[in-house]
């Protein structure tokens, strides 16, 4: 996804986990937390659905890379990554892009 500096772009990711996912974002490796640059916020969707947002503030260049969104519990462990790179842009916008994840599992009990 392009973005230009200076601008503010939105990432979501779509979990959808059973049981309930611990989820989080990643830049470049390293677990991206709430401060004046980054944003990250959880909204409940359905059963078992989460869209990870994470918001980036004022574009710099250390900000371009690899993004990647984290779920995962006590049955698994999944991942979805995309990369932010500059671009000029003529018109003021914010763009977001959107990733799904699915960690996913019922329990059966066979009698």
């Amino acid at each position: 996804m392009g973005q230009a500096l200076g601008r503010e772009t939105i990432l979501e990711c779509i979990i959808t986990a059973y049981p309930q996912a611990v989820n989080y974002w990643q830049k470049d490796g390293r677990r991206v937390i709430s401060s004046a640059k980054y944003r990250v916020d959880a909204y409940d969707e359905e059963d078992n659905t989460v869209v990870l947002s994470l918001k980036i503030h004022d574009i710099e260049l250390s900000d371009y890379g690899e993004y990647t969104c984290v779920a995962a519990n006590a049955l698994g462990r999944d991942q979805e990554t995309m990369y932010l790179y500059g671009m000029t842009v003529s018109s003021a916008a914010t763009f977001s892009a959107n990733l799904s994840l699915i960690i996913f599992y019922e329990r059966c009990t066979v009698y």
